[in-house]
């Protein structure tokens, strides 16, 4: 998936879409994206974990859906929320707490990374037994866990939102997973926190299903089923993940897709370009390949004379061009993911363009100057 960094990613799953859309913990049709949401009887914490109880098998019960994955913030979704907390670890001091980068908090039903394809790394998924009265629990991403515990490990570790007075429960680390691009698809990976909504419920929820039926048909029979629990509970903002990605990537890929446009049209120009004046220097040498003709150098001679001649001047050109996009690379990089700025393929694909035309333009002057009767090659390159 595109939200999976690419070193976590696993052999790809049989195809199949991914529908998201959004339902909000009251009876208004209001978006993720707005400053407020009234508050009403319906999205207090105890009237919302039974309807979630009730809502999800039901999707699960729609023909064609594999799972249903639920969370306030899904990666690449757009939805810049306030899910940004400060942490502490048991033990930590306070002056220790402070330095703590940000975490992200997603709050997600059990059975959601197997949806979203994050991968489980070590430990446990949530299950319907993490819910209000039991010890909380709670899933971290790779790095988070590689940032706080490199050494120790970390399942069994205890951490809480906030400061050290804060009254917020402690938590008992139970799982790790891979690491997800929950913003965008190129810079770090988020040090993401996961709880279960059954214990920590935030209201408005994405709730992306894993289906193989099309958009329009998913959409009504979702609508259906969560009006079955409740009525007067709008979704909207339905739509294939793809799409959304998209969405909030467009500007990102508009970017890297006219660069890319430049990048080709300059490998056409620099092919072009070495032709051009490698044949025009060839050619320059009319009259003195003439003359070793008459001396008696074989064509062949000539031939690879000129080549290695040609490729001198290659090699240390190409020398000069690795050596600068070393140093330049590093401004590409953001517009990267899934590929390395170095990536030897594509380097190696435009090198090989370029020997091309470096050998047409070589080759192509030899055999014609070498093919010249050699009275008539002195004459011309006088």
């Amino acid at each position: 998936p595109a939200w999976v960094t690419a070193s976590n990613s696993e052999a790809p799953s049989a195809r199949r879409r991914l529908m998201v859309c959004t339902i909000t913990s009251d009876a208004f049709t209001t978006t993720p994206e707005s400053a407020t949401i009234p508050s009403t009887e319906k999205n207090t914490t105890s009237q919302l974990i039974p309807f979630y109880e009730q809502a999800l098998p039901k999707l699960r019960q729609i023909p064609g859906v594999l799972g249903v994955a639920a969370n306030q913030n899904l990666p690449l979704a757009g939805l810049d929320g306030n899910t940004k907390h400060t942490l502490t670890l048991e033990g930590q001091a306070p002056h220790e707490q402070e330095t703590n980068p940000f975490v992200q908090l997603q709050s997600v039903n059990a059975g959601y990374f197997q949806v979203m394809e994050i991968p489980l790394r070590q430990g446990r998924d949530f299950t319907l037994g993490d819910r209000q009265g039991t010890p909380h629990t709670v899933v971290v991403s790779q790095r988070l866990a590689d940032h706080f515990w490199p050494t120790a490990g970390a399942l069994g570790q205890r951490l809480k939102l906030g400061p050290p007075e804060s009254e917020e429960p402690w938590m008992t680390v139970v799982g790790v997973v891979g690491d997800v691009q929950s913003q965008s698809r190129s810079g770090e990976a988020s040090l993401d926190l996961y709880v279960s909504h059954l214990q920590h419920f935030t209201g408005d929820t994405y709730l992306a299903l894993r289906t193989r039926l099309e958009g329009a048909a998913l959409r009504r029979q979702v609508a259906a089923a969560i009006q079955t629990v409740d009525p007067d509970l709008p979704i909207f903002d339905a739509m294939p993940m793809g799409e959304r990605v998209a969405k909030v990537e467009w500007q990102r890929q508009a970017t890297s897709q006219l660069l890319a446009a430049f990048g080709v049209f300059a490998l056409v120009l620099a092919a072009f370009g070495t032709y051009g004046v490698i044949s025009y220097h060839v050619g320059q040498r009319t009259r003195e390949l003439g003359i070793r003709q008459v001396l008696g150098a074989r064509p062949f001679d000539l031939v690879s004379d000129v080549l290695r001649e040609g490729l001198g001047l290659f090699l240390r050109g190409t020398a000069l061009g690795v050596l600068a996009g070393v140093v330049l690379v590093r401004w590409i990089r953001h517009l990267l993911f899934g590929v390395e700025a170095s990536d030897p393929l594509t380097a190696a694909v435009a090198w090989l363009i370029l020997l091309a035309a470096l050998l047409l333009a070589c080759v192509l002057p030899a055999r014609r100057a070498a093919r010249v009767d050699p009275q008539v090659a002195i004459r011309e390159g006088q």
